[in-house]
């Protein structure tokens, strides 16, 4: 198998084959500009979790913001961690 030479694709860019095709003049690699993006027809499906889950989901988000607030809020006296052995109290 050929080793594969990095191209920033300077030499510029030709005609492919296939209409909407480029190639590069460079090293050869093709680049598709015309094209939509693949998707089924129709409207997608809605996909609504249970009660259940959505309460789960909730509950999860508020943990995780929680904790990010709890470490990332300057630590104060009543900070739910305790304070770094190295790191002065509050004034």
């Amino acid at each position: 198998m050929p080793r594969c030479e990095p191209c920033a694709h300077r030499a510029g860019w030709g005609e492919g084959a296939r209409p909407g095709e480029v190639r590069c003049l460079g090293c050869g690699v093709r680049r598709f500009q015309h094209y939509g993006a693949v998707r089924p027809p129709g409207l997608a499906h809605v996909l609504v979790p249970s009660a259940r889950r959505r309460g789960v989901a909730d509950r999860v988000a508020a943990r995780s913001i929680g904790l990010a607030v709890a470490l990332t809020a300057p630590r104060r006296g009543t900070a739910p961690l305790p304070p770094d052995p190295g790191r002065p109290g509050p004034p």
